[in-house]
């Protein structure tokens, strides 16, 4: 629990004393975590004034105190802001430095740009292999890995299957695609060679293709292969 009526510093410094920390420990640790955490200029204030995303930096901000090997996180992006959840994004990737962060999601979307490794369970019981990464599990775009990090897009679009498949076959912005045709849609999985997508969506509006939906092509693959490995008889 946070403790309302004690500041940032005071609530961090009191529950490193009780992980059995010195003052000089944590005199050094201190800055080092708020920075870790983006709550260097929130650490006078009181936690009963901060917005619900800085309560959770407070929250992970305790939890790394101690430099604990393994970081446990159990849906720390729910009831945050687009602009919040970016920041948090931010916050847990520098975790990695330190310690393993073991992150506990159903949103297959934030997962996808977060994670190094997924593991899927399945009535308490592990369904992928504890190396799996975001590729390894989804099918790979193009014949190429894209890692974590790289931008995957799933783009649903209205147009001749053919001009579709030349346009991203020439285009310097596409690394690789897998593009079908289906109840008269054109579904391509697409990995940029840059974070551009908005220079392919005109590329392709220029073309004349009707662009219907722009998503996130990993998370997209994830869910349908989260839906399999976790469905009854998988």
């Amino acid at each position: 629990p946070l403790y309302d009526d004690m500041t940032v510093a005071d609530f961090l410094t009191y529950v490193g004393s009780l992980r059995g920390m010195s003052a000089r420990e944590l005199d050094s640790r201190l800055p080092e975590v708020l920075a870790r955490t983006q709550l260097t200029d929130r650490r006078n204030q009181l936690i009963s004034e901060l917005s619900h995303g800085y309560r959770k930096r407070v929250g992970i901000a305790q939890a790394i105190i101690h430099r604990p090997r393994l970081v446990i996180l159990d849906e720390p992006i729910s009831g945050l802001d687009p602009a919040q959840i970016r920041e948090m994004r931010s916050v847990i990737r520098n975790l990695a430095a330190d310690s393993t962060v073991l992150l506990s999601s159903h949103n297959l979307p934030e997962i996808s740009q977060t994670c190094d490794r997924i593991l899927v369970l399945r009535r308490g019981r592990l369904v992928t292999e504890p190396t799996d990464t975001p590729d390894a599990i989804a099918p790979t775009i193009g014949g190429l890995a894209g890692g974590p990090h790289k931008l995957h897009l799933s783009l649903t679009l209205r147009g001749d299957e053919s001009a579709v498949r030349e346009l991203l076959d020439q285009s310097p912005l596409v690394a690789g695609h897998q593009t079908h045709a289906g109840d008269g849609l054109v579904i391509s999985y697409v990995l940029l060679t840059a974070d551009e997508p908005e220079a392919l969506v005109a590329a392709l509006v220029d073309a004349g293709i009707g662009v219907r939906r722009v998503e996130d092509g990993l998370a997209t693959q994830l869910e349908d292969v989260f839906l399999h490995l976790t469905e009854e008889g998988a």
